[in-house]
């Protein structure tokens, strides 16, 4: 999730690292910086909030919960939600993805 995030090229120097192989630079948002979860529940914050899908799902960093009253509101949030998902450029992993479940394992927790 972290290598959908483009780092600006005037700061990807910030990332830069020397190997025997030469001098190389993050082009995306790598997983090992300090600030790069931050970043990255910054930016799906702002999605969710620019969309109009916080009254549905809440996320912690690429955890993104669904809440529904009914499968057909629940059908409709999740269309929302990917059409916004995939329009900002991200990709799910369907093997990750649980999709109209009854209880869900959330933050080791259980919620139903």
């Amino acid at each position: 999730a972290f290598w959908s995030i483009p780092i600006r090229m005037k700061d990807r120097y910030k990332t830069a690292f020397v190997t025997q192989d030469g001098h190389w630079q993050w082009k995306c948002l790598p997983f090992g910086l300090k600030t790069s979860p931050s970043i990255f529940q910054r930016i799906l914050n702002t999605i969710l909030r620019r969309n109009n899908l916080k009254e549905f799902s809440v996320c912690y960093m690429d955890d993104i919960l669904i809440f529904s009253q009914t499968f057909t509101d629940h059908v409709r949030h999740l269309h929302k939600l990917l059409d916004a998902i995939c329009r900002e450029g991200f990709r799910l992993k369907i093997t990750k993805c649980n999709f109209a479940k009854n209880e869900v394992k959330y933050l080791g927790h259980i919620l139903s």
